[in-house]
């Protein structure tokens, strides 16, 4: 090769280094303008949009579904009235009235917490509700150390029972600014102007009127006093729905969506993330659906409500009476987990002397009804221990109704179907939702003295959920108990 083809060669090799610089500069421009043009077009749709575009993804993917539904509500005719003594809430629709969850006796209230393990539960009842007082107790399943399971070999959380009383008075029904919503072994049954179970009117108030207000909360982990008052401000300036089971049914309930301002997890003023709050829009009874406060103090959430529909004289359980089984005696007792108890008064959670839980609620004619509409129908107030068959004692209600059934239908069979979610793995969950089936039937025939040919067994593990198991909700309805009439 001669001096000058080398230096041609050169020449060639130095163009492409200036053409392929120059196409580098062009695309490295036009991905500089197009981010600039995406950022300044999605803040000018958030600016358009208002707070609900704005809000944090905080409702297990509520606020997205009220995105969607809040497109669809021009032309939905309303939704039809549900089973249970109880109308799902559809704000567009002229003169319905919401959902309404009664404060009365035998109000349940499940709420859950998820952690690794599985989602925990703790149990709110009503027992007594005067002109001056609501008293209601708590049971709740706590985690402990670890241990090796007897039936995965496998190391999960020891789950600690925990139950208490707590009365709340009328008058901080109606003012107080304080929500105490932890319950502690060595409380004091009484905490004048504060809630347990949701906050105030005066405070609800506040909020759906669009002035800040100020709420007492305990926060004990963020290493200042346990019980401190944050500014509370309203962020949607309408209700935000929220998704749960009430009487056995999927609905919608509205929710005041609120959040602390100003508040901070540390001293640096970092802002806490995740910080909201989800009140019932209502009232009378203004229960926390929802609050989450950051990984460090907590998340809750409501999963079940049921409650008595009939008449009631203020206290849970004051109808007395024994239970029949099928040859028309009275059954000695009722045997559920590690309890006996008189036939005449089976007790939920909590001291001696606390109310017996009440008559069953809406679940006997939900059932019957979808027994004989499509010979299937699905239970979710039979409630077990943490990844155990145990049933807890708060399942009595649903247990009786569904014996009561079994008694005015002698010609009905029955087959009881478990079924979980998707945490701890398909032998686990196999295992358990066949054990959990068992139980309900042990507890059918040995309380209730239903004959055991009537009702067979079968567990389906998390092989046919409901919903999603991304969400506590999800996962909530698929964790059931399903009667298939044979």
């Amino acid at each position: 090769m001669t001096l000058q083809d080398e230096r041609l060669k050169m020449k060639s090799r130095h163009s492409l280094l200036k053409i392929a610089a120059v196409a580098v500069c062009i695309l490295v421009f036009l991905w500089i303008g197009r981010r600039w043009f995406m950022g300044h077009g999605n803040h000018k749709t958030d600016q358009q949009a208002g707070p609900i575009s704005r809000s944090p993804k905080l409702l297990g993917g509520a606020v997205e579904a009220l995105k969607q539904s809040s497109s669809n509500s021009e032309s939905s005719a309303g939704r039809p009235t549900t089973s249970g003594g109880v109308e799902a809430w559809n704000e567009t629709q002229a003169g319905q009235q919401p959902l309404r969850v009664p404060l009365r006796p035998g109000l349940m209230i499940v709420t859950a917490v998820a952690t690794p393990d599985g989602d925990y539960e703790s149990i709110k009842r009503i027992i007594s509700v005067t002109d001056s007082e609501v008293r209601l107790t708590i049971s709740s399943e706590i985690p402990s150390e670890e241990r090796i399971d007897s039936h995965s070999q496998e190391f999960v959380k020891v789950v600690k029972h925990f139950s208490a009383v707590r009365t709340v008075r009328r008058e901080d029904l109606r003012t107080a600014r304080t929500y105490r919503q932890m319950f502690l072994a060595d409380d004091p049954e009484t905490f004048p102007g504060s809630t347990a179970i949701g906050t105030s009117a005066e405070v609800l108030h506040s909020l759906k009127q669009g002035i800040q207000t100020t709420l007492g909360y305990e926060m004990p982990d963020l290493g200042g006093p346990a019980l401190d008052s944050w500014p509370l401000d309203r962020v949607e300036a309408h209700p935000v729905p929220f998704v749960v089971l009430v009487n056995n049914q999927r609905v919608e309930l509205p929710a005041v969506h609120a959040q602390f301002a100003g508040i901070s997890m540390d001293g640096n003023g970092k802002p806490l993330p995740m910080n909201y709050f989800l009140f019932l829009d209502d009232s009378e009874n203004p229960i926390a659906l929802k609050w989450e406060l950051g990984k460090v103090i907590g998340r809750l959430q409501v999963i079940n409500i049921s409650f008595p529909t009939g008449s009631f004289s203020g206290q849970a359980g004051d109808s007395g009476g024994g239970r029949g089984d099928e040859n028309g005696g009275s059954s000695g007792g009722i045997a559920i987990g590690n309890g006996q108890f008189p036939s005449s008064a089976a007790p939920g959670p909590g001291p001696a002397g606390v109310a017996p839980n009440p008559p069953a609620a809406a679940d006997s004619p939900e059932i019957k009804r979808s027994l004989e509409d499509s010979g299937r129908a699905e239970v979710y107030g039979i409630y077990f221990d943490f990844r155990s068959a145990e049933i807890r004692p708060e399942s009595e209600p649903v247990l009786k109704a569904i014996a009561d059934l079994l008694m005015n239908h002698r010609s009905w069979k029955i087959r009881v179907e478990g079924h979980t979610d998707n945490i701890g793995g398909d032998v686990f969950n196999q295992d358990l939702s066949e054990r959990r089936a068992a139980a309900v039937k042990e507890a059918l025939v040995s309380s209730y003295h239903i004959t055991a040919s009537r009702i067979t067994t079968a567990g389906y593990g998390a092989s046919r959920p409901k919903e999603s198991n991304d969400t506590l909700e999800g996962r909530a309805r698929n964790r059931r108990v399903e009667l298939i009439r044979q």
